[in-house]
């Protein structure tokens, strides 16, 4: 009885290896390896050159300034402050010759020491750059970011 067993888990683990192998050289032709020209990189996040920084305690701050790279759309900046007995508010600023100086985004929120987005999907300013403001003074965090 013993033997019979064995003998039926051994043909079924042939089985399997069996029709494995079988559709793997049907499924996979030596052509197949190549990628399709209309198949894309996946885009990634990038921080601007030098664009993580933080000010001492301050009330009012603006960043620094950053041009847009050519066929990026989605910018966002992160930025935090520590001191809950404030509120920070965030705008990111843009700047084109058609409009001038305008506001593409703002956001406010607690200073909670936890980071918060502020992210646009249709950019299409030259320069841009974020503006800060906290009821009282606190160290400020932020980094600009593009999705390309």
């Amino acid at each position: 009885m013993r033997s019979k067993k064995l003998w039926k888990a051994g043909t079924v683990g042939l089985a399997t290896a069996a029709s494995a192998l079988t559709l793997g050289a049907v499924t996979t032709p030596a052509h197949a390896a190549a990628p399709s020209p209309t198949v894309h990189a996946q885009g990634a996040w990038h921080t601007f050159k030098n664009g993580h920084q933080s000010h001492k305690p301050t009330t009012s701050w603006h960043g620094s300034y950053y041009t847009r790279p050519n066929g990026v759309r989605i910018i966002q900046v992160n930025a935090r402050c520590w001191g809950n007995d404030s509120t920070l508010k965030v705008r990111l600023r843009y700047s084109n010759s058609r409009v001038g100086i305008r506001t593409a985004k703002s956001g406010h929120w607690a200073c909670d020491g936890r980071y918060r987005t502020v992210r646009i999907h249709n950019a299409g300013g030259e320069l841009y750059w974020p503006d800060f403001h906290v009821d009282h003074k606190h160290t400020i965090e932020y980094w600009m970011q593009y999705y390309k």
